[in-house]
C-alpha cells in the first residue's frame, strides 16, 4: 500500500475543495443569468401589453383561521399611458359585482342589492382593496423591473409541469417588505407579528413567456399560500360597451345604497336578545339579560377578519383577570358555520361565552367592520362603541366601571 505524503493530500483537497466552490459559483451564475435573461422576456411581453383580458383565479389558504376559498373575476385591463396609476382603465366583474375604473371614476355595481358606490377621484391605496389587484397581471407589470435590477434579491429558477405543459417557476424571497396589489414595493408595519420573509413563485409558460400563476407563501406558515392563476389571457380582446366605463349608464337600473346604520351609541340601552352559546360539551342559548348587573363586554368578530382571530388569547386574559362574578366577555359571531366557531373555541380553549348567528344584531347595533367592541355597564347602558380591538382601552374601561 503506498501513502500519500499529508503535504500533498492537504493540496489535493485544496484543490478539490476551490473546484467545488468554482462550481457552486459557476451554478449560481448561471442561475442568475438565467433568472435575468427570464425576466427580461417576461417584462417585455408584459410592456408590450396595450390591453389584456383574463379570468382571475384565486386560491387562498390560511389554515391557522381555518379559512379556505377559491373564487373567478373576470378581468379586463387597459394599459394605456395617462394615468396615475399602473392602469389607465379596468373593469373586474363576477356574477355578483362589477368593479371599473374609468382613469378619473370608480365605480362599483353590487347586482343582487341593484346598489352602485361611486368615487370621483379615488386614491390608489382604495383601488388597492380590490381583490383582483392583488397579484394581478397590473401587480406584476409594475413589480418585476423593480425584481430585475434588484441584484440583493437571489432568483431562482427551476423547470416545472403542471397539466403536463411546461413550466419555469421564478422564486425569491422578499426581507422586511412586500409587494402591494398596485406593485410597489412596501415596509411591513411595526405592529406586524408574522415573519418578515416573504416568499413568492412565479410561474411562467414556457412557450409564450407569460405569467401563469403567481403564489404568496409565508415563511411561517408553511399551509398557508395566496396563489393566482391567470387563465385565457387574451392579449387582443373586445372591448367592453364604451357606455359600461360611465355610471350614468346605470342610473336606471341601480340607486346609491342607503347610508349604513351608525353605530350604537353610547348612552343607549339595547334591547335584550337571544343567541345560541357554544360549549364544548353542548349548545345552549344565552340572553343579555341573564347578564344584567355586570360590566358586559360584546367582541363581534368574523373568521376572515386577522385582527379579529389575534385577539382571541387577549380576550381569554381579560375574562380570567376579572372573573365571571362581575364581568362578562360575550364573542359574538355574525356569518360564519358552526364548525368555524367550534375550531375557534377548541383551539384558543376559550374561556367566555361563545355566540354565533348572530348577523340581525349586528345589523341592529350598526356594526359595519370587525372587530367591533360594545360595552355595557352593570345596568344595560352602553358606555363604549367602536372598530378595532385595544387590550389596554377595554381593561381600563372595566376597571373603572366595576
Amino acid at each position: 500500500m503506498q501513502f500519500i505524503p499529508s503535504s500533498l493530500l492537504q493540496l489535493f483537497l485544496c484543490a478539490l475543495l476551490q473546484l467545488a466552490s468554482i462550481a457552486a459559483s459557476c451554478q449560481h451564475s448561471n442561475s442568475s443569468s438565467m433568472a435575468h435573461n427570464l425576466l427580461e422576456k417576461v417584462i417585455t411581453k408584459l410592456q408590450l401589453m396595450k390591453t389584456v383580458s383574463y379570468t382571475y383565479s384565486a386560491d387562498i389558504m390560511y389554515t391557522d383561521e381555518n379559512y379556505h376559498v377559491n373564487y373567478a373575476i373576470e378581468s379586463y385591463i387597459d394599459f394605456t399611458p395617462g394615468s396615475g396609476i399602473p392602469a389607465t382603465k379596468f373593469q373586474f366583474s363576477t356574477n355578483d359585482y362589477l368593479a371599473c375604473y374609468n382613469g378619473e371614476k370608480f365605480f362599483t355595481l353590487d347586482h343582487k342589492n341593484r346598489s352602485i358606490n361611486i368615487s370621483e377621484k379615488p386614491a390608489l391605496n382604495n383601488l388597492e382593496q380590490l381583490s383582483a389587484l392583488n397579484n394581478s397581471l397590473i401587480t406584476l407589470r409594475s413589480f418585476l423591473p423593480y425584481l430585475l435590477n434588484n441584484a440583493s434579491i437571489v432568483k431562482q429558477v427551476k423547470d416545472t409541469v403542471i397539466n403536463e405543459q411546461p413550466y419555469f417557476a421564478l422564486s425569491f424571497t422578499l426581507q422586511d417588505n412586500y409587494i402591494s396589489p398596485a406593485g410597489y414595493i412596501k415596509q411591513f408595519e411595526p405592529v406586524y407579528t408574522g415573519s418578515k420573509y416573504k416568499p413568492y413563485i412565479l410561474v411562467i409558460d414556457k412557450k409564450t413567456a407569460l405569467p401563469f400563476q403567481f403564489i404568496t407563501k409565508f415563511y411561517d406558515r408553511e399551509k398557508d399560500f395566496i396563489a393566482v392563476t391567470f387563465r385565457e389571457i387574451n392579449l387582443h380582446p373586445k372591448a367592453p360597451n364604451e357606455a359600461s366605463w360611465n355610471y350614468a349608464h346605470y342610473a336606471n337600473l341601480y340607486s346609491s345604497p342607503k347610508p349604513e346604520k351608525s353605530l350604537i351609541s353610547i348612552g343607549s340601552i339595547p334591547g335584550n336578545w337571544r343567541l345560541p352559546i357554544y360549549a364544548a360539551d353542548k349548545i345552549d342559548s344565552v340572553s343579555l339579560a341573564d347578564y344584567r348587573g355586570k360590566i358586559v363586554v360584546m367582541d363581534f368578530w368574523i373568521k376572515s377578519c386577522g385582527p379579529c382571530i389575534a385577539s382571541f388569547p387577549h380576550l381569554n386574559e381579560l375574562q380570567k383577570k376579572y372573573g365571571t362574578g362581575k364581568m362578562q366577555l360575550i364573542s359574538i359571531n355574525t356569518e360564519d358555520k358552526l364548525s368555524d366557531i367550534k375550531f375557534f373555541h377548541d383551539k384558543h380553549r376559550i374561556d367566555y361565552s361563545m355566540c354565533f348567528g348572530a348577523n340581525q344584531l349586528a345589523l341592529d347595533y350598526g356594526i359595519a367592520a370587525y372587530p367591533a367592541i360594545v360595552i355595557l355597564d352593570k345596568t344595560g347602558r352602553v358606555i363604549f362603541s367602536g372598530y378595532g380591538f385595544d387590550k389596554g382601552v377595554i381593561d381600563s374601561i372595566i376597571a373603572e366601571n366595576l
